[in-house]
């Protein structure tokens, strides 16, 4: 925040009536106008400043500058706050909300340069194009190096590559825009890309999420009397689908943070049908096939000789409980036999 000093003697006019006016456009963020004319004559000071005395319009007219210009169908303006309040701070006194330095300055002496503290330089990189890509508010550092920034409208977040000889600039595909403040707070793996300690982590992650799916797979599988799970295709099956929903949900967090990676995508697709081609195969095979499972294969009594069914029943949240020698019966409060 900058105020502008500049002497107006020379445009006034003795003797007639003079007029103070001006044109402001703003580049972005919350904007406002305030001015202090200080009229010293035969040394007595007269201070004037903006109140709702002053009107305002959006449309210029040819002459609004002079002081015989008829402000008809001018609004009033509007006072946003006393001075000193936020967001801009007491600008005429040098020094605004926050700490920032805002001291005025001449508007022919002004140079355009920036000061910087000794052995330090600046050098101009890249300038933001507002149409196409807002007003920059705010800054981070990825692991890699690389600034993310995003607009203060809804232009979205951009990352910025200045590790080569150009500037490269690319907008992130990813619902998040007008961040005040930005930290880049998480990692993760992707396709042998390993930053410690995410990278361990991710891979832990998923070793262990393959080993829950296995044990889970297997215990269907064990499920004998069931034969659309008691077959060889229902681990792979387990694994297959999980592969492809995991891949799923990576390809979204992927493009949630910005990236978008064609080796992912094209996993994605290959998983995709793969587990289509197993599962529909699986049913094919169930629909086709007899089930070879018995009361004795079932109950794993096979080898100690004839098993066979002598009560069948209902249930009602009974338990089924093994009896003496081959016999298996359940007779419990619950359980109606037929």
């Amino acid at each position: 925040m900058r105020s502008s000093a500049e002497q107006v003697s020379r445009g006034t006019s003795a003797g007639k009536a003079n007029g103070v006016a001006a044109e402001g456009r703003n580049a972005g963020s919350p904007a406002g106008f305030v001015a202090r004319l200080v009229v010293e004559i035969d040394g007595k000071k007269t201070v004037i400043v903006t109140d709702t005395s002053w009107q305002t319009t959006r449309k210029l007219s040819k002459g609004w500058e002079t002081a015989a210009f008829k402000t008809e169908g001018w609004a009033k303006s509007v006072v946003t706050g006393r001075m000193g309040g936020r967001p801009w701070g007491d600008v005429f006194a040098g020094k605004a909300k926050g700490g920032d330095d805002t001291g005025a300055v001449s508007l022919k002496a002004a140079s355009g340069k920036i000061e910087v503290a000794k052995d330090f330089k600046v050098e101009l990189l890249y300038t933001v194009p507002k149409g196409l890509q807002g007003s920059w508010v705010s800054l981070c550092v990825d692991p890699k190096g690389r600034l993310i920034a995003s607009d203060q409208g809804g232009k979205g977040l951009y990352r910025i590559d200045v590790s080569g000889a150009e500037v490269k600039v690319e907008k992130l595909d990813i619902a998040i825009t007008s961040a005040q403040g930005l930290l880049f707070a998480f990692g993760w793996v992707v396709l042998g890309t390993y930053q410690a300690p995410w990278g361990t982590f991710g891979v832990m992650t998923a070793v262990l999420s393959m080993m829950t799916v296995y044990c889970t797979a297997m215990i269907y599988a064990t499920l004998r009397p069931i034969h659309a799970w008691s077959n060889r295709a229902t681990v792979p099956n387990y694994l297959a689908l999980a592969l492809w929903t995991g891949m799923v949900w990576l390809n979204f967090l992927v493009h949630s943070f910005g990236g978008a990676d064609p080796i992912i995508a094209m996993v994605l697709v290959v998983a995709g049908f793969v587990s289509f081609y197993m599962k529909r195969r699986n049913w094919r095979h169930i629909d086709s096939t007899a089930h070879l499972s018995d009361t004795a294969t079932a109950t794993g009594l096979g080898d100690l000789g004839k098993v066979r069914q002598i009560l069948q029943g209902q249930w009602r949240g009974g338990v089924i409980k093994p009896g003496i020698g081959h016999r298996l019966f359940a007779k419990t409060d619950k359980y109606e036999g037929r």
